[in-house]
């Protein structure tokens, strides 16, 4: 009997002191995430959303716990008891306890989402407005049960998670989700129905993202073009017509044999601010320096002042008039302009000299004065009067214009090659 008691404490001991090889949960599945205390689902509707909720955390690595408050009468603000609950029953999804909680106050009529951990910095601003926007007309809308209106959210916030999970945008080796995994031995492709707009930072709202959506693929369907516009805050240490033309041919964009496309790249990485116009093989001949640059003065004002979305629509606008006339009009730049007024104003300068110097000339020679031998022998003695002493002078006035800071450079134009070896050209500028 004793052999056996000391066999367990040895056991006991033992797996005390061994280290622990099994991996900790990634968030606990043990408690009930959708909580339902003022009852505005039935408790099948209930059970049936609580179990949604549990199939996506793993996948998404994200939690989504949903409170339904009948009463609130607690003595803190509505954050301070989404965090003490959040905490409490240690909702969130691995260390960092990633999360999207909503909090639902039926007594005052409210709500809020908060975000948690990865979720803070993963989810972009103009997503989170969407959610907020899209609750809002989910819980004000009469025509639909509670119930639905709770999958809506749930199906929304879903998608949010599954398009902006940063963690699954970047590769093992660092680089974007897109960007090729052999890029020695990458061979060209044809993408079917490849996306137009990949907005990669969540900048557009998603009714701007559907209209520049539509409009790219009418011009790609009409004009049996091959045209994308990309934005992203990261070109991972290449230069902005490299990464814009990795994302074309790894992308799997372009037209015919040699992969012709045009990308309009707008990058808003810190320090790295700028657009790129790039095209690759034979749409390099219709991408010229100078329609480049024709792009770069249709937006260069809108991207200045932040109006980015009007500034996209522009020159897609631009593509898409060009394509149909047949012909790309340009903007000359402006040193290479015909100065209309510089021969007679440089012949009216001449003339305004000619005659100035007449002028002096004249005036000279009746101020001339010819001086006697002592040099006070001129002065009419008692004649010199000082009474008072003023300077005057002729246009005087001093206007001070303020030198503004450059806040970026003009136009570039390069050719080169992408990571794979495939050509390309790129006009833009930065800002």
């Amino acid at each position: 009997m004793k052999r056996i008691i000391y066999f367990l404490i040895t056991l006991v001991l033992a797996f005390e002191i061994a280290p622990k090889t099994m991996a900790e949960p990634m968030y606990n599945g043990a408690i009930y995430r959708f909580n339902d205390y003022s009852e505005v689902v039935s408790e099948e509707e209930s059970v049936s959303l609580n179990d949604r909720i549990n199939e996506n955390i793993e996948p998404l690595e994200m939690d989504f716990p949903v409170f339904v408050l009948d009463t609130y009468d607690y003595d803190m603000e509505l954050w301070e008891y989404a965090e003490t609950v959040y905490k409490n029953n240690n909702f969130g999804y691995g260390e960092t306890k990633d999360g999207i909680f909503l909090v639902i106050d039926m007594e005052n009529g409210k709500y809020n989402i908060f975000f948690y951990g990865r979720a803070e910095s993963a989810i972009p601003k103009s997503r989170e407005d969407a959610l907020f926007e899209k609750t809002d007309g989910l819980f004000n809308d009469d025509d639909i049960s509670n119930y639905q209106a709770f999958n809506e959210y749930l199906d929304f916030v879903f998608a949010i998670c599954k398009e902006w999970n940063i963690d699954k945008r970047d590769k093992a080796d660092g680089m974007p989700y897109w960007y090729a995994d052999d890029v020695a031995n990458f061979q060209n492709y044809h993408a079917e129905n490849p996306p137009r707009v990949v907005d990669d930072m969540g900048l557009l709202t998603e009714a701007q993202k559907a209209e520049l959506t539509e409009q790219v693929q009418r011009i790609c369907d009409t004009y049996d073009f091959s045209y994308v516009i990309f934005i992203d805050d990261n070109t991972y240490n290449l230069s902005k017509d490299v990464y814009a033309a990795d994302f074309i041919y790894f992308g799997g964009y372009g037209k015919g044999d040699d992969f012709s496309a045009v990308c309009f790249f707008l990058c808003l990485q810190d320090d790295n601010r700028g657009w790129r116009t790039v095209s690759t093989n034979s749409y390099e001949d219709i991408f010229t320096s100078d329609v480049t640059y024709t792009i770069d003065e249709i937006v260069d004002r809108d991207m200045r002042s932040g109006n980015y979305f009007e500034a996209l629509k522009k020159q897609a606008d631009y593509i898409e008039k060009s394509l149909g006339e047949g012909n790309f009009g340009i903007i000359e730049p402006k040193s290479n302009r015909t100065n209309l007024f510089g021969w007679p104003l440089i012949v009216g300068i001449i003339i305004a000299l000619v005659i100035a110097l007449m002028v002096i000339e004249s005036m000279k020679k009746k101020m001339y004065v010819y001086t006697q031998v002592g040099a006070n022998e001129y002065l009419v003695k008692g004649s010199l009067n000082i009474r008072n002493k003023s300077v005057r002078l002729l246009y005087s006035t001093i206007t001070r214009t303020e030198k503004k800071e450059s806040s970026g450079g003009g136009s570039s134009y390069s050719s080169g090659s992408s990571s794979s070896g495939g050509s390309y050209s790129s006009g833009g500028r930065d800002f």
